[in-house]
């Protein structure tokens, strides 16, 4: 499905369900409708960078981005599922120490955002973005420094 998605056009929808004010009415959670939408779309942004490009369309319908959301959902609970036991397994002590350590591990990563410091966000925002600054200034009208130093 990736593979068939314009890049900008997905990365655009993100930018703007991150960027823009959400009501006090409702949080990140309900207003992009996945469990850790940090975690998640960090994932989806990774593989469709990572992924062929193939006649890819512009998400121009809502069903198209909905559809991507419920994927990553499913990816979320495929994982889950690892933690339960399967029908009539024996839950021995064991299979629990093992998902006890494994758990709290899986649940840390989706649930916590990346903590890092704020010299950090300047030099991943310079590296990756760095070789598309002419591109940036065309589109916005600042270099990704004039970015940076607005940060």
């Amino acid at each position: 499905m990736l593979s068939k998605t314009d890049t900008e056009s997905l990365l655009s929808i993100i930018a703007k369900e991150f960027g823009t004010m959400t009501p006090s009415s409702e949080d990140i959670f309900t207003k992009t409708n996945l469990t850790s939408p940090f975690k998640q779309y960090m994932y989806v942004m990774g593989l469709i960078l990572s992924s062929e490009k193939s006649d890819r369309v512009k998400i121009l319908q809502e069903d198209r981005m909905e559809r991507i959301k419920r994927k990553l959902t499913e990816i979320v609970d495929l994982y889950s599922e690892l933690f339960e036991p399967e029908a009539r397994e024996d839950v021995s002590k064991q299979w629990f120490n093992s998902r006890e350590v494994s758990m709290a591990v899986f649940l840390n990563y989706f649930n916590t955002n990346s903590l890092t410091y704020e010299e950090q966000v300047i030099d991943r925002l310079n590296e990756w973005f760095s070789p598309y600054s002419k591109y940036i200034k065309s589109q916005i009208g600042i270099t990704v420094n004039d970015a940076t130093v607005i940060f």
